[in-house]
């Protein structure tokens, strides 16, 4: 890659210009194509609107397979959520409370500028009932730096997100649901 880049700076220094790129293969939205720009990070419009005039909000504690063996474990249908263990629930009735969690989610996406990593191992989900009747749920993994959304059972979005899980873990806690196991080097 070295000798690429220096071979190309010398030809551009003697005046050699390069012909226009070819259309790459992959398309416009592929980081392959050399004029390929990053698309905003944001939720979903719809998944947007639905935070805003939701009707009912509940925040999930969620458990993550950590160990091969919490993969192999079990669960019945109405024990996990999107394929994740529950932990418990708690329904946001208190507007202060619902705010916070929706600022928590809205913020944290509204500040992430860097690339997430390749887990997924959400702690938390909130799952929002529209007005027009939809589910929404925003599994999010702070640690991970991903928020995923869905309607129902199909996933719809999702974006980076940074901050901190411990608001969520305060309102879990506070209603007395258990949180996840922490992670290898998590407090």
């Amino acid at each position: 890659m070295k000798s690429f880049i220096a071979a190309t700076l010398f030809l551009a220094s003697i005046g050699f210009a390069a012909p226009p790129a070819a259309p790459s293969s992959k398309g416009p939205l592929s980081p392959a194509n050399p004029n390929y720009v990053s698309p905003p990070n944001k939720l979903p419009d719809e998944a947007v609107e639905a935070l805003k005039s939701g009707v009912k909000f509940i925040l999930f504690s969620l458990e993550p397979p950590i160990t091969i063996e919490d993969d192999k474990e079990v669960l019945k249908p109405e024990q996990k959520h999107h394929g994740f263990k529950i932990l418990g629930s708690t329904e946001l009735v208190n507007a202060v409370t619902k705010d916070s969690v929706i600022a928590s989610i809205t913020e944290g996406v509204k500040k992430h500028t860097s690339e997430g990593s390749g887990c997924f191992l959400p702690r938390h989900s909130l799952r929002v009932t529209a007005a027009n009747g939809k589910i929404y749920d925003f599994l999010t993994c702070f640690q991970c730096t991903k928020i995923e959304v869905y309607v129902g059972d199909k996933r719809i979005g999702g974006a980076g997100i940074v901050g901190s899980q411990k608001p969520l873990d305060d309102i879990l806690t506070a209603a007395k649901i258990p949180l996840a196991k922490p992670m290898e080097g998590e407090n």
